[in-house]
């Protein structure tokens, strides 16, 4: 299951593991787990997260992309749009219901969902997008998307960067005449 793996990501892993390994007499727990999450982080191509968050899902591929809807996948979509907002600050009940149709893209190979994604509909061709800077920044995709948080979702560089490679406006809407630029939906 191991593949080789690219200087950065190498380097990423090496620098968990010593860091890890400085603080091993102060190990509460903490540090395995931290350790463990490298490992899995680095599985080639996330293939130990997909087979977790596919479990009980109904799933789909596209360009090479899974897309999993139900089961964990579902979970982890909701979840992490209710994060998402409260930190925007929304009340509880607003970032429940806005996040019961939530997707993330996770990885080049992994877009999970709330609910169905319409098959070559704005909304897949927008996370396609997303896909494609995963692909960019390989292991540090969700890293970078964090650390460039600075407004609302709507506003985040990589939100308005993945409608435009969906050939959306800034804002996800189509325009006249709009038509999913991704292989299998011209």
């Amino acid at each position: 299951m191991h593949r080789q793996q690219s200087g950065r990501a190498r380097a990423t892993r090496e620098t968990l593991y010593q860091l890890g390994n400085s603080l091993e007499a102060a190990n509460d727990g903490t540090l395995d787990l931290m350790k463990a999450t490298a490992d899995l982080a680095f599985a080639p191509s996330g293939e130990a997260w997909k087979w977790l968050l596919t479990q009980g899902a109904s799933t789909r591929e596209v360009n090479g992309t899974t897309i999993a809807t139900g089961g964990m996948a579902s979970a982890v979509a909701r979840g992490i749009g209710f994060l998402g907002e409260l930190a925007q600050g929304r009340s509880v009940s607003d970032a429940a219901e806005r996040s019961a149709t939530n997707a993330v893209t996770l990885g080049s190979g992994l877009i999970v969902s709330a609910t169905e994604i319409e098959a070559c509909g704005r909304h897949e061709a927008h996370e396609l997008g997303h896909v494609e800077q995963a692909k960019h920044f390989g292991p540090f995709y969700l890293l970078a998307y964090l650390a460039t948080i600075t407004g609302s979702h709507d506003s985040h560089p990589a939100e308005i960067n993945a409608n435009r490679q969906a050939g959306l406006n800034s804002d996800g809407s189509a325009p006249k005449g709009w038509k999913n630029p991704w292989v299998g939906c011209k």
